[in-house]
């Protein structure tokens, strides 16, 4: 099994409830420089970076729907491939990142 990308209208749709906050048991990442994420990110996003990746790795249940995103929709896909071979089943990398979203 492998990721998936979504548009930011189909993970709005899919993913989000009509106040923008994501659904029960959907966790959003956002992968970022953390100056970035402080200055905007989507509702209810965790910024994920690598001294948090272990723990996010080990506290965070599989089944989960993730989406993972970035500045522009490239980096997010490796960190999306990189929690599939870790276990996680349902997992999507937003397309255009969060460029996309904002717009």
């Amino acid at each position: 099994m492998n990721f998936q990308t979504i548009s930011a209208k189909e993970a709005k749709l899919k993913f989000f409830k009509d106040d923008g906050s994501p659904e029960d048991g959907v966790k959003v990442l956002d992968i970022r420089d953390e100056r970035s994420f402080n200055e905007g990110h989507i509702n209810s996003a965790q910024h994920l970076d690598s001294a948090n990746f272990s723990e996010f790795l080990q506290s965070t249940d599989s089944a989960e729907s993730i989406i993972v995103y970035c500045y522009h929709g490239i980096m997010s896909q490796g960190v999306a491939a990189h929690l599939v071979d870790n276990g996680f089943l349902d997992v999507y990398s937003l397309n255009g990142g969060y460029e996309a979203w904002v717009n």
